[in-house]
C-alpha cells in the first residue's frame, strides 16, 4: 500500500484508514446538556448547542436521526451497521466529519480513546524503542515519521491485537485499566489452548503467570476426603486461571482442569505483566466487589433501614471483616470503646460478669453504647463457635451511624436496655 511521504501535507492511505477504524471503535455520547432546537425551512434543520460552550452547530434532518442514537451504549461500528441495513445507509467520511464537529464544539462528552488508536500508538513507540535498543538505522527518526510508514512489521499484526484488547476490555476484574494499560496487556498476551480434561494449573507447583479465558469451561479441583478431585468451582470466558498464587506469593491453592464439553482457550501473561499492570486492579475490583456484597447484606437490617442509600454505600466501603473462632474474646466488659460490629455470619454470647444474659444472631449488632455514650464496654462478647464480623472504627461510626441511632425511635429502646 503505497503512502504520503512525511511532511507532504497529505495523510497517507494508513493513516486515512487508522483514522475511520479508530473511529468506528469508539462510543461517542451527546452531552445531556445539549440543546436541540429545530429551524423550519426546506429542507428543516438543526441547530444544536451547549449551554457553556455556546458554539451551535446545525445539521441536517437526516444526520439529526442518527445523532440521536449516540447515548455511548453504541459504537460508531455499531451505528453504522445499523444504518447500512436500512433505507439511508450512512457515508463513512461524514461521519468522520461530524463526529470532529461534534466534539470541536464541546458537545459530547468526552470519548474514551479508541482502543485501535491506543494500540497503534503503543506499538509504534515500542518499535521505536526496539529500534533504539539494537542501534539500527531507526534511532534517530522521530516517531511521527515512523508512524507515516505504511510497511512497519507489526501493523499486520495489529488487528490480532485490536482482537485481543477489546476482549480484555470485557473481563470485569480489568475494567479499571486504562487503555493504554489494556492496550500493553494485549501486545504481551500469549494466545494458548489445552484439549478437553487437559491440566492447566497443578495444584502446589510454583506460580510464575496468569492466564484469562477466552472461550470454553474449566473446572477448579480440590482433593476430597477420599483423595480424588472434588469440584469445588467452575471457570469461564472472562474469568482469571492462576492469579491467586501470583497475588499471595504462595504456591498454586487449586487444581484447575478443561471441562470434557470444549477445548480451552486463554490469553497467558507472566507474572511481572501481572504485578505490575493488573495486580492493582484486581485488588481494586476485589475490594469494590466485597463492598458491594456487603451492601446487600445489610441493606435490610433493622440499623440500616433509616440510612439513605449513600449512607448505607459509605458505611458497606467502610466496614472491615474480621474472623473469630469458638470462645475468643471480641470485646471485653469494661475496656474501653474503639469500635461497633455487626455480625455477618454465625453468632456470639454476651456476658455480664460471669452470667450469659444473650446471645446474638447473624444481623444483629453490638458495641455502640460505649461509642454514643461515652462509657466503658458494658458486656463481654465472645464469639460462639466460627463467626465473621463486620467491624466499624469510632470514628467512621460517628460519621456514618451515631446520629442516625440517636434519632431512631425503632432502636432505642434496645440501646436503652443496653445501658
Amino acid at each position: 500500500m503505497a503512502g504520503s511521504a512525511p511532511g507532504d501535507g497529505a495523510p497517507s492511505a494508513w493513516a486515512r484508514i487508522r483514522q475511520r477504524v479508530g473511529l468506528a471503535g469508539t462510543f461517542p455520547r451527546i452531552d445531556p446538556l445539549t440543546r436541540a432546537t429545530r429551524i423550519d425551512g426546506d429542507p428543516p434543520s438543526w441547530e444544536l448547542v451547549h449551554p457553556q460552550v455556546r458554539q451551535p452547530l446545525r445539521v441536517g434532518a437526516t444526520d439529526m436521526e442518527w445523532l440521536r442514537t449516540l447515548d455511548g451504549t453504541r459504537s460508531i461500528a455499531e451505528v453504522l451497521q445499523v444504518r447500512h441495513a436500512s433505507d439511508m445507509p450512512l457515508s463513512i467520511p461524514r461521519v468522520v466529519t461530524l463526529v470532529g464537529e461534534l466534539q470541536a464544539c464541546g458537545l459530547l462528552v468526552e470519548p474514551p480513546p479508541s482502543i485501535y488508536e491506543a494500540l497503534d500508538a503503543t506499538l509504534a513507540r515500542t518499535a521505536v524503542e526496539r529500534a533504539d535498543a539494537r542501534g539500527g538505522r531507526l534511532i534517530e527518526q522521530r516517531q511521527e515519521e515512523l508512524r507515516s510508514q505504511d510497511q512497519v512489521p507489526w501493523r499486520k499484526r495489529l488487528p490480532m491485537y485490536v482482537t485481543r484488547a477489546r476482549f480484555l476490555r470485557s473481563v470485569p476484574a480489568l475494567q479499571e485499566l486504562s487503555y493504554e494499560q489494556v492496550g500493553e496487556l494485549a501486545l504481551r498476551s500469549i494466545e494458548e489452548a489445552y484439549p478437553s480434561f487437559a491440566e492447566v494449573l497443578t495444584r502446589g507447583e510454583r506460580a510464575e503467570r496468569f492466564q484469562v479465558i477466552r472461550s470454553g469451561v474449566a473446572h477448579v479441583l480440590e482433593p476430597g476426603e477420599d483423595g480424588s478431585p472434588e469440584r469445588v468451582g467452575t471457570l469461564g470466558r472472562g474469568d482469571l486461571v492462576g492469579h491467586e498464587g501470583l497475588l499471595e506469593g504462595v504456591p498454586r491453592p487449586w487444581r484447575v482442569r478443561v471441562g470434557a464439553s470444549q477445548p480451552l482457550e486463554t490469553l497467558a501473561f507472566d507474572a511481572g505483566t501481572f504485578l505490575r499492570i493488573v495486580a492493582p486492579s484486581i485488588s481494586s475490583f476485589r475490594t469494590r466487589a466485597e463492598e458491594l456484597a456487603r451492601l446487600q447484606r445489610i441493606d435490610g437490617l433493622v440499623i440500616t433501614r433509616e440510612l439513605d442509600p449513600p449512607e448505607r454505600e459509605r458505611l458497606a466501603a467502610l466496614l472491615r471483616t474480621r474472623t473469630f473462632a469458638d470462645g475468643e474474646i471480641v470485646i471485653q466488659e469494661g475496656d474501653p470503646g474503639e469500635s461497633f460490629f455487626i455480625i455477618a455470619t454465625g453468632s456470639v454470647e454476651v456476658y455480664r460478669g460471669s452470667e450469659l444474659v444473650a446471645t446474638l444472631e447473624e444481623g444483629d449488632f453490638f458495641g455502640e453504647t460505649a461509642l454514643l455514650f461515652g462509657m466503658e464496654r458494658t458486656a463481654t462478647i465472645a464469639a460462639r463457635g466460627d463467626v465473621t464480623l463486620w467491624e466499624l472504627e469510632h470514628n467512621a461510626f460517628d460519621a456514618v451511624l451515631a446520629a442516625t441511632m440517636r434519632g431512631s425511635r425503632r432502636l432505642m429502646p434496645t440501646l436503652l436496655n443496653r445501658l
